[in-house]
């Protein structure tokens, strides 16, 4: 075994610490290699770059450049390794400190990493079953909603229009505005429309409700990675929101007298509650064996494809498997009546 003395120690936020020592003979086995890298970017006057013989090279740069680098090649080769022998799911990328570093001495190294944390999931069951089964709100669409939509019509039609005379809604003109046979069909689409979108928050609300329930009553560790991801994730939705609103996310910074350091700081509740709702499902999941129907990820994929060309499929692929799989958690959660 190339290393030893290996020791996990857990720390706060699911996050641990790896200490251990590489053998000297496996450091001094890098050492060649170390020179070669090192030799391919030096710059010494006198030679062209990548040709400078090892015995200039040694004398201008010494043993512990080389060293150094040595070790890097060696923590790079043995990392995954006890990676795989301690069954740790690291996230993100390490900090990697070295302890002990001295020629035809052992390494030692300290390597700080996030972990998949673990989630003790309350009974979600329970949880759900209670708030589906809860009185809903009243859903049914008043006279007085229709009539105050089509006055929202009426102006935004005024508003785009250079007449600005009073607009009378007709058969005539609903026919203009889409597949609408008259008045009174126009009003019984708006009527139908407006009660699957009042249906569509009501389950939004309900399907909150039980997460929000879940994550409250389960235990959860977690660590900062997860957090920043889905901080990154909002910015870059945001940032491609303004965009299209015909705006500079830098203008929008100067506009709002914001960094976007503030800004982070103000989301982060949100991203807290977002990944740890991700983690929920994720666990909810696994835990009954929940999965899309793979022709279904295959369909979506193919059809985000076509929108976004250059997108690499490997993550589009995960994206659909995430929102599938959400979508089917949340219809079992609905389930429990």
């Amino acid at each position: 075994m190339p290393y030893i003395n290996i020791e996990i120690k857990k720390l706060e936020n699911s996050e641990i610490e790896i200490s251990g020592e590489i053998l000297a003979e496996t450091l001094e086995s890098k050492k060649e290699k170390a020179l070669k890298n090192i030799s391919q970017d030096a710059e010494i006057k006198g030679f062209r770059k990548g040709h400078v013989p090892e015995e200039v090279l040694l004398k201008n740069i010494g043993e512990m450049t080389i060293l150094q680098e040595a070790a890097e090649l060696a923590l790079s080769d043995e990392y995954p390794a006890i990676l795989i022998e301690h069954k740790i799911n690291p996230l993100g990328n390490p900090q990697i400190s070295l302890t002990k570093l001295a020629p035809k001495e052992n390494l030692g190294f300290k390597i700080k990493t996030a972990v998949m944390p673990e989630v003790t999931l309350s009974d979600y069951k329970t949880t759900a079953k209670k708030i589906v089964n809860e009185k809903e709100d009243d859903l049914e669409v008043t006279n007085e909603e229709v009539e105050k939509t089509i006055e929202q019509i009426k102006q935004q039609h005024l508003a785009h229009s250079k007449d600005k005379k009073e607009l009378e809604i007709n058969d005539d003109f609903v026919k203009t505005l889409g597949d609408f046979k008259d008045v009174a069909d126009f009003k019984a689409k708006i009527k139908e429309n407006t009660k699957i979108e009042k249906k569509r928050i009501a389950r939004e609300k309900k399907r909150n409700a039980v997460i929000e329930e879940i994550i409250e009553k389960s235990k959860i560790e977690m660590p900062q990675i997860l957090v920043d991801g889905e901080l990154e994730r909002m910015l870059g939705q945001f940032k491609a929101d303004v965009e299209r609103a015909g705006l500079t996310y830098e203008n929008y910074l100067k506009e709002v007298k914001k960094t976007e350091e503030d800004i982070k700081k103000e989301w982060t509740p949100v991203a807290i509650k977002k990944a740890k709702m991700q983690l929920i499902l994720n666990q909810i999941a696994l835990a009954e064996k929940i999965s899309p129907e793979s022709d279904q990820v295959e369909k979506e994929v193919e059809h985000l494809m076509k929108e976004h060309k250059d997108a690499p499929v490997e993550r589009i692929k995960i994206f659909v498997e995430t929102m599938l799989t959400n979508e089917k958690v949340f219809e079992f959660l609905e389930a429990q009546k």
